[in-house]
């Protein structure tokens, strides 16, 4: 095996000449310019995320300037004496410091004094100082002169991922340049090019899942590929998850099915599923929030969503229906706390389990409870504590209310601006002997959308919520956040759904929608004078 066999993947693979180059496009075209015209600049600064091509473009740049090409568009040339020496790494004016490890001002010191003496072959001693925001500040101030009047046969190109980092003094005095993550298409050409010229055997599955793993990184891309080749067979999506311990696209998908059917037990299972075939819980989640931002920008704009398989967009289109854009928000807010947990907490599973149980009670239209320990004082007083048979006691006094919805002072039933979303039966008179009951419609409720379930998945994910507000003679009131009333209003099973109601509870109640104030406060079609509202002030809650 010679010697550039040996090397690494991503060694054989560094671009080694301009055209090689992916995706850095606005520098490459800048830099080869200023080498045709001859006014390469004396200090440049190249930033961006790791692995984006920054050392290589520098090298590639010093291999440039001390090209013997005659024509200066045409450098590096890769065949003269100066590019080939470059290639076999025996250039000896190219040095490539790591300001990682020489961060003191004597190493600064030392290079300003090694800066004076000429090159040993070409025109150009270029210097490459990496993560050069470790320097210290001492060491920064040692260098600014030098930087700024480098002698003419010195180039310094710096490179760092925490461009903020690096003073203000050493930015105004270079040549600035962004290099940008890869996009995942292009990765996925790369890599696939690889694989080819490599004789690499892999699914189209899994060197997309590859790719999505480096996260737009192209060394950490080539480097895993590199990695996973040596497992001796055929590299699946299968493998590469068993590999690499990422979540299966599928179990994410079923996460979140379980999550907007309201299921807490199914959704907790999936994760102790998928954590237990040895995914990373960190990994998992990742996986969770980007495909529940897909979610998001396909609400936002179907158009963003287009690197995704049609079994996917599928499922993102039905996910997309089935939550509120407020409420998937907050699921998304929720899994990218947990995912932040889930490094060097003593469980990381437990992060993922609150997180689930907590999206769960979200997409149902509960409010969660504040973060911070109530602190008022009917709370600690006990004779200002209601108590719950208080609540109850006063819920299930019904007469008072027909009572007072019946006097002048109450001319405001304002459930007309409230148009109901099925249609009253023709005879609007309640059944006699009617005597529903909130608490007796729970289980209704939980029947009710299971059916609807088999209908339309999306439909019974409204439903799930919903909360029952009030139980009348004629009918039942349900809330929804403003949101989702009209998703409710636009959607075409209401005769459906109010036949089967009126079916499960042998009467002709009507269901109607109306729109939940914030954080659960009595609807505004009530009275507020009413029971209910009395029970809400004694401290009760409406719950579905």
């Amino acid at each position: 095996m010679n010697e550039k066999d040996s090397k690494v993947l991503y060694r054989r693979w560094r671009p080694a000449v301009w055209d090689e180059v992916k995706h850095q496009d606005h520098v490459v075209r800048t830099l080869r310019n200023a080498i045709a015209k001859d006014k390469v600049g004396q200090a440049y600064i190249f930033s961006g995320p790791r692995g984006t091509g920054k050392t290589t473009a520098a090298r590639l740049l010093a291999k440039a300037v001390n090209c013997q090409a005659e024509d200066r568009a045409l450098r590096p040339c890769n065949e003269c004496a100066n590019c080939i020496s470059f290639n076999n790494n025996e250039f000896l004016d190219l040095i490539e410091i790591d300001a990682a490890s020489h961060t003191g001002v004597d190493d600064a010191r030392e290079l300003i004094e090694n800066v004076r003496y000429s090159p040993n072959i070409g025109p150009y001693k270029v210097y490459i100082i990496d993560e050069v925001h470790m320097l210290s500040k001492q060491a920064f101030n040692a260098l600014l002169k030098t930087i700024e009047e480098p002698p003419k046969h010195v180039i310094f190109v710096l490179a760092t991922t925490e461009l903020d980092k690096v003073m203000p003094t050493i930015l105004s005095r270079c040549q600035r340049f962004e290099f940008r993550r890869f996009e995942l298409d292009g990765l996925v050409t790369h890599l696939t090019a690889i694989c080819a010229k490599e004789g690499i055997s892999a699914d189209e599955d899994a060197i997309l899942e590859i790719a999505k793993f480096s996260n737009g990184g192209m060394r950490d891309a080539i480097s895993l590929l590199d990695q996973l080749s040596n497992v001796g067979e055929k590299l699946t999506l299968e493998v590469v998850q068993n590999i690499l311990g990422t979540a299966t696209e599928h179990a994410v998908l079923d996460l979140v099915d379980a999550l907007i059917a309201g299921d807490a037990g199914t959704a907790i299972d999936l994760i102790h599923q998928t954590l237990d075939k040895g995914a990373n819980a960190q990994s998992f989640t990742r996986h969770v929030v980007e495909y529940l931002r897909g979610v998001l920008l396909y609400q936002i704009d179907p158009k963003r969503v287009m690197d995704e398989t049609e079994d996917v967009l599928e499922k993102i289109r039905s996910h997309a229906v089935g939550m509120g854009q407020a409420q998937l928000l907050e699921v998304i807010r929720l899994f990218n706390e947990a995912m932040q947990h889930t490094r060097g907490t003593w469980s990381p599973i437990l992060s993922l389990e609150v997180a689930a149980a907590k999206c769960v009670l979200t997409l149902r239209g509960q409010n969660l409870e504040p973060r911070q320990a109530p602190s008022q004082p009917a709370r600690i007083a006990p004779e200002q504590k209601p108590t719950p048979k208080a609540v109850e006691r006063t819920e299930k006094i019904t007469p008072p209310v027909v009572a007072r919805s019946e006097t002048p002072e109450q001319p405001k039933p304002k459930p007309v601006a409230q148009e109901p979303v099925v249609d009253k039966p023709a005879s609007q008179a309640a059944p006699k002997g009617s005597s529903l009951k909130r608490e007796d419609l729970r289980g209704i409720w939980e029947q009710l959308i299971k059916e609807m379930h088999q209908k339309d998945r999306g439909f019974a994910a409204l439903l799930r919520s919903a909360k029952i507000t009030e139980v009348k003679q004629n009918e039942v009131l349900i809330g929804f956040s403003e949101i989702l009333k009209k998703k409710f209003d636009q959607n075409q099973n209401h005769n459906d759904l109010q036949t089967l109601f009126q079916q499960l509870t042998h009467s002709d109640v009507v269901l109607r929608a109306v729109v939940l104030g914030d954080n659960g406060d009595l609807p505004t079609h009530l009275n507020k004078d009413g029971m209910v509202a009395a029970a809400k002030d004694l401290g009760g809650k409406l719950m579905s």
